[in-house]
């Protein structure tokens, strides 16, 4: 008996099945956070370290973290690299400008100094002897007048009045300052009732102490003051 390729035997054609159900559009939305598992008020819509991703039927995108499931797509930060070669240096700059010359110093050489120097040079006995002895110099004790001297605003000498003056402050204040170290303050002080009325800020305000509750209504202090009950 001959072989029969059953690849070649085609049956009739069976009936048509029944039409499958509508199908459905579907939707992919994709949110962005800090991390894997984030609040939903957390939830971003720029990117971010992690990446969530959901796909239902609708065309609104949840709000719940959960409905999304959530990837890290931003990788960790990697080991630094190997430090380059150090570059060839640089070409030297080009010299800056010559500062301005500095204020000539006080004339130290008295004109007998000059003699004696120019004595020396010469090889004077007398203008060496001068100068080794130190007499050509002025004498230790000697007068000058102030009126001589070059004042500025930095160097400026006063006169009596002006120090009467300055020692006559604190009487004209009329009290004694508080020493700001510490000490104890004789009269009342009142704070500013229109600047002690901004509570956020730290500042003295007016403190009012009582045996009895304040009455909601009829009793009134300035905005910003303290009141305290003791018994």
């Amino acid at each position: 008996m001959g072989q029969i390729d059953l690849g070649s035997v085609i049956g009739p054609q069976g009936p048509q099945g029944a039409q499958g159900a509508a199908g459905q559009t579907a939707y992919v939305h994709i949110k962005w956070a800090a991390s894997g598992n984030p609040a939903d008020e957390n939830m971003l819509n720029t990117p971010n370290e992690y990446i969530g991703i959901c796909s239902d039927n609708s065309a609104v995108a949840p709000s719940a973290s959960s409905s999304y499931q959530w990837y890290r797509w931003k990788g960790e930060q990697g080991i630094q690299g190997v430090q380059g070669i150090q570059g060839e240096t640089g070409p030297a700059g080009a010299q800056g400008p010559a500062g301005p010359q500095g204020t000539a110093g006080p004339n130290q050489v008295t004109n007998s100094t000059a003699t004696n120097i120019a004595g020396l040079l010469k090889g004077n006995g007398s203008a060496v002897s001068a100068a080794v002895a130190g007499t050509d110099y002025a004498a230790a004790n000697h007068g000058h007048n102030l009126s001589a001297l070059t004042q500025d605003s930095n160097n400026r000498l006063c006169t009596d009045g002006e120090k009467a003056a300055w020692n006559a402050k604190q009487s004209a204040l009329g009290y004694t300052p508080l020493n700001a170290a510490g000490g104890t303050m004789g009269g009342q002080l009142n704070a500013n009732a229109s600047s002690q009325a901004n509570c956020g800020t730290a500042q003295v305000r007016d403190i009012y102490a009582g045996t009895g509750d304040m009455t909601p209504g009829s009793t009134y202090l300035a905005s910003g003051s303290i009141y305290i009950m003791y018994e």
